[in-house]
């Protein structure tokens, strides 16, 4: 099969399936999706975005019965937090003999394309912010395509509405303990609970993803967090020369993919008035 620029559902579905990439939209932002029981794949979305393999991937899921499948004994709660406040919540994961053998993220997505998707392709998809590590997230499908120089396909489902990423919320220990802050409070949470709250905890990852301030999802399967510790705020810590360099070779490098994507989406026919200020703008 091969590949064009933008892709129907049917067509990300059998891509997703081959083991290939698709960007994909939700309501937070764009991600860059791959069957999460496809090894393979997984490891051509952590090379895609240039992701250290240790750092986790979460899974979408269409509802919370797909949470139940791998977590049978996952607490009213946070089913409730996933399907209500689509938030990325973060489980143990049981083995055959009940035991815990790791934790997973998942999230069910609001948003009418990734739910069709989800749906159609029957399996939990392992999503990522669609952005190469410390860039921001696209927001868009053209600024999907742009990220990765045209060379993952894109289903297009509009613009991100929301724009920001998914709160994180460990549940492993009982007590939730919000790993990223993002569109829905700690009240909303809380909110959820019938009786008294649980004293709830904030903690912090070593490093804030590109999606912790503008982007989903969320994650391999063997992820003991999600998609919370990407890249560093830059003007967190003292740019010393080395990474200064490596900077601006990231930056040239992005040049060239927006070269090359400018001339691919021309040659296709693809390049509109609105696509090409884009460009111009850059």
């Amino acid at each position: 099969m091969s590949k064009s620029l933008f892709v129907t559902l049917s067509q990300a579905v059998k891509l997703l399936q081959e083991g290939e990439l698709v960007l994909i939209p939700t309501e937070t932002v764009y991600g860059v999706a791959a069957l999460a029981s496809n090894e393979h794949a997984i490891a051509k979305l952590y090379s895609s975005k240039a992701r250290p393999g240790l750092k986790p991937i979460s899974w979408l899921v269409p509802s919370s019965y797909n949470i139940v499948r791998f977590c049978p004994g996952a607490p009213e709660i946070v089913l409730a937090a996933a399907e209500k406040l689509h938030i990325t919540v973060i489980v143990n994961v049981n083995g055959n003999d009940g035991e815990v053998t790791r934790t997973q993220g998942f999230r069910i997505p609001d948003h009418p394309v990734a739910l069709e998707l989800l749906r159609a392709v029957n399996k939990p998809i392992a999503v990522s912010s669609a952005n190469i590590a410390g860039f921001e997230p696209a927001k868009t499908a053209a600024d999907a395509l742009m990220a990765f120089g045209g060379e993952i396909p894109v289903l297009d489902g509009g613009t991100s509405h929301i724009g920001l990423s998914s709160t994180v919320v460990d549940f492993t220990s009982g007590t939730p303990v919000v790993l990223r802050e993002g569109r829905v409070t700690l009240d909303e949470i809380l909110a959820l609970y019938p009786d008294e709250n649980p004293q709830p905890e904030t903690g912090e990852a070593e490093e804030i993803s590109a999606e912790s301030k503008e982007s989903e999802t969320a994650e391999t399967p063997d992820s003991e967090l999600t998609d919370i510790a990407e890249d560093s705020d830059p003007e967190s810590e003292p740019e010393d020369e080395i990474t200064h360099w490596l900077n601006l070779a990231i930056a040239a490098a992005k040049r060239d993919e927006r070269v090359r994507l400018r001339d691919k989406l021309q040659s296709s026919g693809l390049l509109s008035p609105v696509i090409a200020q884009i460009f111009e703008g850059e």
